[in-house]
């Protein structure tokens, strides 16, 4: 019997998991709640990721939702909440005997805070697996005998861990045997195969992360007899300016080092791009991450960076999805080393899963069931 799930609080950062809720492994959707002072009481999570109408709504208490169900998930929020509001909350649902599920980067918000978490709960995200190569003893990456698909983003919210849901579906459903990797702490609830911990490591090598990673995922197409392998990163592949510098892309850059990737997928933001910025973002992509972009993904969040407000330097903008596809048929449509989407246009989405299923029907590695 799957537990009985509530995601609180709910928010844009945890979306994916109420929209994918049908595809939870061993948890079945039961509450999704925030707090009354967020605004998104009462209305339906589409409101909250700009999406499709879903019939999912967004409660608001805590108590009262906290009864219907096993298990809570605790998250990060994109708007305020006091890290001894989450220790309240999370200490009431273990004394009534519920499982709670903090994700990694709450996790690491509490623990800033100094805010120690009692051993039951589960932070998600963790895949302890050790390294097992030297760069000292092998300097080749592995071979792998199957197409590579990856999913790179240029930062948060640009919908890469739903493309990865949506087009893994698309896959399976024309017999292709599906193996996913993520660098999400939320792809555990899926069962989808979480990036090592020791690629976030400092004491392991840069050389030797990429060695022991390419490894890590042979073994993974291996032993579920892969036909594909879709791999999606959550970390940004660049920084914003000086000040802001996502990690300076470390982590895509040591994925697309990995592997050889076949299919190329850029989730970016909503944006009046030009041809010399698509160029640009392509160039990076092929040099730095070692990736060819093929398609591009427009998600329905525009960036702003607020230079001169240091507590909140960066602003995310959402837009409804019909503006983004006005946006593509009228803007991008004379750039045409790419195609480009939007995951909540069907008409977009069918027409580049079928393209990409028939690159992947002329590959001679690309096996069917």
């Amino acid at each position: 019997m799957p537990k009985m799930l509530m995601i609180y609080p709910f928010n844009i950062k945890i979306s994916h998991v109420a929209r994918y809720a049908h595809q939870l492994s061993d948890y079945k959707l039961s509450a999704i709640v925030s707090p009354q002072n967020s605004g998104f009481a009462g209305k339906d999570i589409s409101f909250v990721d700009r999406g499709n109408d879903t019939g999912l709504y967004i409660k608001s208490s805590f108590s009262g939702e906290l009864i219907k169900c096993d298990s809570i998930l605790f998250c990060s929020t994109t708007y305020l909440m006091d890290m001894e509001f989450y220790k309240e909350k999370i200490i009431f649902a273990l004394n009534a005997g519920k499982e709670v599920l903090v994700t990694r980067e709450l996790a690491s918000e509490l623990f800033e805070e100094g805010i120690v978490l009692p051993c039951e709960i589960v932070i998600l995200g963790n895949n302890n697996i050790k390294p097992q190569f030297s760069y000292d003893r092998v300097k080749h990456i592995k071979e792998i005998a199957v197409p590579i698909i990856m999913f790179f983003q240029v930062g948060s919210y640009c919908n890469g861990f739903d493309n990865l849901m949506l087009l893994s579906n698309k896959l399976s459903s024309q017999g292709y045997c599906v193996s996913k990797i993520s660098s999400r702490d939320i792809c555990q609830l899926f069962n989808i195969n979480i990036v090592p911990n020791y690629i976030y490591e400092n004491q392991l090598s840069y050389e030797d992360k990429i060695i022991n990673l390419s490894h890590y995922i042979y073994l993974i197409a291996n032993e579920e007899n892969a036909d594909i392998i879709l791999i999606d990163i959550e970390e940004a592949i660049m920084p914003y300016n000086d000040h802001l510098t996502n990690h300076f892309g470390i982590i895509p850059n040591i994925v697309g080092k990995a592997v050889q990737c076949d299919i190329g997928i850029l989730n970016c933001y909503y944006d009046h791009f030009n041809k010399n910025s698509f160029d640009n973002l392509r160039n990076f992509c092929k040099y730095a991450l070692n990736t060819d972009i093929d398609y591009f993904n427009i998600s329905n969040y525009s960036l702003s960076i607020q230079e001169m407000n240091e507590e909140f330097p960066i602003k995310y903008i959402p837009t409804k999805w019909n503006d983004v596809i006005h946006t593509m048929n009228s803007e991008y449509a004379s750039y045409e080393e790419c195609e480009f989407f939007n995951l909540y246009d069907e008409e977009s989405i069918n027409f580049i899963c079928n393209d990409i299923i028939s690159r992947l029907s002329e590959n001679e590695n690309t096996l069917r069931v």
